[in-house]
């Protein structure tokens, strides 16, 4: 039976199977990795390029929104540092303001997470279906030297990191360094020139820790999907053959060897994860220091800078550094 679908929709189905490069399993480099996804970072008809328009749009403003909200705090501070000095309607209308830039910079990113959510489904759609076409036209003879659990795991895992790949590169990195950019140019529009230079340096350090990390984790994640697809294989296979297993009475012996996956299995898991942990506690401990950095240099600004550093002006250093390494 046809999926049931809108009137309206036009499905493409084109032989874009035979387009997929054969790449190598490793030694793979970002450049490699981004030329591979292009086809599906960018949509090939007209609606979906103006949702990824949309959505690309969403983030940028709202990293601008997300600049207003500690300048506002930061003249509210000071007005009550100041002994708040002035109707309490200026005060009043300030965190009216602080609310709205708030609430602008929320709206915008659930209208970036939908826009993107529906065009990343759509690339998702179009590179299971070239894997797909992809898949049926090998020939029969490697169908029957693979096992179908681990063709199936395979096909599953990779068509979601298209879409993963693709928010990486243009929802998150991209967007961070526009942000980045930004308060650095706050930072210097405020006097803090020192400040902007240390908040630079964590970014940079920041990027090249991840950088020199990720292939150990990469290549631990590698293990265990090896050994996870190794396992949903012996699974799909023993299930699959299990009347000759009766029959040759090979149930401990199938056993034994599932567990001995199982193992590795597990070994890669705890390696991949005790990678991951050393790449987020990394930085966090970068985060930390940049913010660290840049409250001592305010603090100093605070006490002997000429001119000092205002109450409002430290909270606000503290809340844009915060944002930025929020990623």
């Amino acid at each position: 039976m046809t999926p049931r679908r809108r009137k309206h929709e036009k499905v493409p189905c084109r032989n874009a199977g035979e387009n997929i490069p054969l790449l190598p399993q490793r030694g793979l480099s970002w450049l490699d990795i981004l030329r591979f996804c292009r086809p599906y970072i960018v949509p090939p008809d007209t609606r979906h390029r103006f949702l990824a328009l949309a959505s690309l749009s969403s983030i940028v403003l709202a990293k601008v929104f997300a600049l207003a909200p500690p300048l506002i705090l930061s003249n509210v501070v000071d007005h009550i540092a100041d002994g708040g000095q002035g109707s309490l309607e200026r005060t009043f209308w300030a965190l009216s303001l602080f609310f709205a830039a708030s609430a602008g910079g929320v709206a915008l990113s659930a209208l970036q997470r939908i826009t993107n959510g529906i065009v990343a489904c759509d690339a998702r759609r179009r590179f299971s279906v070239d894997l797909y076409q992809h898949l049926i036209r090998l020939s029969m003879s490697y169908h029957l030297k693979q096992r179908s659990g681990e063709v199936m795991s395979i096909m599953t895992r990779s068509t979601t990191s298209v879409t993963t790949i693709t928010n990486l590169f243009v929802f998150q990195i991209v967007p961070t360094l526009f942000e980045t950019f930004l308060v650095i140019l706050v930072f210097f529009r405020l006097g803090k020139p020192s400040i902007a230079v240390a908040v630079l340096l964590s970014v940079v350090f920041y990027f090249v820790f991840t950088y020199s990390v990720t292939p150990w984790t990469a290549e631990t994640r590698r293990e265990q999907n090896e050994a996870e697809n190794d396992l949903s294989g012996k699974t799909h296979e023993t299930l699959s053959n299990l009347e000759s297993v009766k029959v040759f009475q090979k149930d401990e012996h199938e056993a034994v060897d599932y567990n001995e996956r199982a193992i590795l299995y597990r070994d890669t898991s705890v390696d991949m994860i005790t990678s991951l942990e050393v790449l987020n506690s990394g930085q966090d401990i970068i985060r930390i220091l940049g913010l660290f950095t840049g409250l001592c240099i305010a603090a100093y600004g605070t006490l002997y800078g000429n001119p000092r550093v205002t109450p409002g002006v430290f909270v606000s250093i503290n809340l844009l550094i915060i944002q930025l390494f929020q990623v």
